[in-house]
């Protein structure tokens, strides 16, 4: 029997903001704060998180949905930012001139605590250093409970760390940026919530139009494998998300990748292990 059943995909990704190849702040673009987004379509909204522009989409129940309501989230946003000239820009992590760094928006910091599924401890917002600032892609699921002894509690620990080993650890072998996993990035990162829970480890390059049916397949892949019970007690029993662990797992690594030369993966894998 299955011990979960996927119901829904969301998510409320962060881009960062390029025009003539210079990093721009969100607040030259919208006033809006989280806690009371800019509603740009129904079920459609965007704040300024930082110096990054946040959106989210409405929870949807199948792939063709899901990559309806970002290309909707994404287009919206570009209309935004095309009367300045300005586009979007997916990557993990983007650098701004100090002028920008040296505001209130520069110096605050949106996101609250989150949970690290590795330790299971509760984790703070990381302080603001320097003129960088990450970028995440972050994935709503919402999920129905069908063995009445497993709680969310059971759940979403196991969750984040079987998207770790099919969305994150396969993501780094394609894009690794080492700032945002050691800084807002971390492997494991999630929230608990009344739907299910939220993954907060994938970068933010992997919201490019190009990967979202790799996304959201993986995640499939992820709810799926943690709906057999003893694929749960396996990812519970490792201590730590390393590449070694997928043998024991019973997951190919090769197979969650996107499609990309096999040496690229090989390199990065390399680099990842210093």
């Amino acid at each position: 029997m299955k011990i979960i059943e996927f119901q829904t995909i969301g998510a409320d990704p962060e881009f960062g903001i390029k025009k003539d190849g210079i990093s721009l702040p969100s607040y030259m673009f919208i006033d809006n704060e989280k806690g009371n987004p800019k509603k740009i379509a129904k079920g459609f909204g965007v704040v300024k998180d930082n110096l990054l522009i946040e959106g989210n989409i409405p929870p949807a129940k199948t792939k063709s949905d899901f990559k309806a309501n970002m290309h909707m989230l994404i287009s919206l946003i570009s209309t935004i930012l095309s009367k300045s000239n300005a586009s979007l820009y997916f990557e993990d992590i983007i650098t701004y001139a100090k002028e920008f760094i040296d505001t209130v928006d520069g110096q605050s910091f949106g996101c609250s605590s989150y949970v690290d599924a590795w330790d299971l401890r509760i984790k703070q917002s990381p302080s603001l250093h320097g003129n960088k600032r990450p970028i995440g892609g972050h994935i709503h699921i919402g999920y129905k409970i069908l063995d009445k002894n497993y709680n969310n509690k059971d759940i979403n620990p196991a969750l984040a760390r079987a998207f770790d080993y099919f969305l994150s650890l396969p993501a780094d072998t394609v894009k690794y940026c080492k700032e945002r996993r050691e800084n807002y990035g971390a492997l494991g990162s999630f929230r608990d919530t009344k739907y299910g829970f939220e993954y907060r480890s994938l970068g933010g390059f992997f919201m490019n139009l190009q990967y979202l049916d790799w996304v959201y397949e993986q995640s499939m892949k992820a709810i799926e494998y943690v709906s057999d019970p003893e694929n749960l007690k396996k990812i519970m029993s490792i201590t730590e998300p390393l590449y070694d662990h997928y043998d024991t797992l019973g997951i190919s690594l090769i197979d969650q990748v996107p499609p990309v030369d096999k040496s690229i993966i090989e390199k990065n894998i390399k680099q990842i292990a210093r």
